[in-house]
């Protein structure tokens, strides 16, 4: 259940420490120990445990930095220090209050087991409120749950609410995503709250209020999240948007609660992140109409302008009149917009006798990633940027510009040969299909892409071979092959010769 990291340059210290604490007792199962604070950093990256005992002085790096190092990531894992008497205010002073407790040396049983007790109590307490909304919402066993609501805590609530957090970030790290959720009892403190975190960006708060006036307590509730958005973002560096639910006068309600904050959520999109969305605000469906006032003959006639002037201004029109920035959007809607778009896109290519596939190697994944975005601007730039690849597509099949791909690709070739692998490297660093360079290349020169590597390779090994300085297996490797039987089969190939034949005639 839990997880234990010793750190001590000291075998028999190390030892001591398993042997005077029952720890598979306390509940934990996985131990893993080392030598100095530099492994015991690296162990701790992968092993990710709830409690951390170290020695202060330990060579390499002490104790004292691998604490700093540790809440540089990590501002919830519990640290235990040992020290001697000699160390013990230097160790005190270091580290400010990060410390869960402190063990002299020599050790004592009794008192590095009062310390894990200590921890275990704070852990225990941890998961506890952690699970709970975990468990009341998701859990098929109810009975821990219940349990908690039969508490204390619980008799006297006069009303409840669910705020949703979704966190602005293409990628939150796990460490990241448990200090925001660290950040809920402070920030909430006068509400008793429960959090959850819904990977890999979402968070549930359960606040609690004994207050009679429901309208006070969602007002105050309110004024919290703005302090905790603002928390998030100086402290953090995080954007979030927040859906909170209707004020219910039980927890037992809270599986509708979250219903209610994710539907403010899924029916709501916004350019301006930091913002609380409300369920009793989004009662009808009206309001959307603005997103979605427009016919498929308008919509196409305006993509088909697009692709006719094929420039960024143009995109930037067709964007600013079906995604008004001050609009806010209903999901559905968008997806549907989206959808509309690039499906007519396809047939305007069809006329021009293009193929989707040639753009987007597989079109399945358009549709794919349009269902796992999160945000307005998500799908904004998703669509701005298959609009941009289409006008890209359509002017580049125009034999002029044909030619100035073709021209990117035999520059790319000529700077790069040595190091190409695939035909694949190549498309992916200029930004275009696999398909459509391949097509292009072979249209305006005759010759595939590939021949055109093996001349530029052979006209380079013989340059090389021309000078005496290189050995044969040098030039193999220099003019990008990796087997020289390849290479000289290859060679001769082109040439008629090997390459030894080759150089000893051009060296006559």
């Amino acid at each position: 259940m839990y997880k234990l990291l010793i750190a001590d340059d000291n075998k028999m210290h190390i030892q001591c420490v398993l042997d005077y604490v029952d720890w598979k007792k306390l509940g934990f199962t996985e131990i893993k120990t080392a030598s100095n604070g530099k492994e015991a950093f690296k162990i701790f990256n992968t092993f990710k445990p709830d409690l951390v005992i170290t020695d202060v002085v330990m060579p390499k790096e002490d104790g004292i930095i691998l604490a700093k190092n540790i809440r540089s990531i990590d501002k919830n894992v519990h640290i235990v220090f040992m020290s001697c008497y000699e160390e013990f205010e230097y160790a005190k002073h270091a580290i400010d209050n990060d410390i869960t407790a402190y063990v002299l040396k020599p050790i004592e049983p009794a008192v590095m087991q009062e310390a894990v007790n200590k921890v275990v109590t704070k852990l225990k307490e941890e998961r506890s409120r952690s699970n709970f909304l975990s468990d009341l919402l998701y859990s098929d066993d109810l009975a821990p749950a219940e349990e908690m609501l039969n508490g204390a805590c619980f008799c006297s609530i006069q009303h409840a609410v669910v705020c949703k957090y979704v966190i602005l970030s293409e990628s939150i790290s796990h460490g990241a995503l448990l200090e925001v959720l660290a950040s809920v009892d402070k920030s909430f403190e006068d509400f008793n709250p429960h959090a959850t975190v819904e990977f890999p960006n979402k968070l549930i708060i359960l606040l609690i209020t004994s207050e009679e006036d429901g309208e006070v307590f969602l007002n105050r509730v309110l004024e919290a999240v703005h302090c905790h958005m603002h928390v998030l973002k100086e402290d953090q560096g995080l954007s979030v948007v927040v859906g909170v639910s209707s004020v219910y006068p039980s927890v037992a309600d809270v599986s509708q609660m979250l219903r209610q904050a994710s539907m403010a959520l899924d029916s709501t999109y916004s350019f301006k992140p930091d913002e609380i969305y409300f369920f009793e605000n989004f009662e009808e469906d009206t309001q959307w109409a603005e997103a979605t006032n427009y016919t498929m003959t308008e919509l196409k006639a305006d993509l088909s302008f697009l692709l006719e002037m094929a420039d960024a201004e143009s995109i930037e029109v067709f964007l600013n009149k079906y995604y008004p920035h001050n609009a806010v959007y209903n999901k559905n809607s968008v997806k549907a917009l989206c959808f509309s778009t690039v499906t007519n896109l396809q047939l305007l290519l069809s006329e021009r006798s293009l193929n989707m596939a040639d753009l987007f190697e597989n079109p399945d994944v358009i549709w794919e990633k349009l269902n796992k975005f999160d945000t307005i601007q998500d799908t904004y730039h998703w669509l701005k940027n298959i609009l941009t690849a289409a006008c890209e597509f359509v002017t580049a099949s125009q034999p002029k510009a044909g030619n100035d791909i073709v021209g990117e690709l035999k520059s790319y070739i000529d700077t790069n040969f040595k190091d190409i692998t695939s035909l694949k490297q190549i498309a992916a660093d200029l930004y275009i299909s696999t398909g459509y360079a391949r097509n292009i290349f072979k249209k305006q020169t005759g010759q595939t892409i590939f021949d055109y590597l093996v001349d530029r390779r052979i006209a380079e090994a013989k340059k090389l071979l021309r000078d005496p300085s290189y050995k044969v297996y040098e030039i193999v490797s220099l003019v990008g092959y990796t087997s020289k039987a390849h290479f000289i089969e290859t060679f001769k190939r082109k040439t008629g010769m090997t390459p030894s034949e080759y150089r000893q005639l051009k060296m006559q």
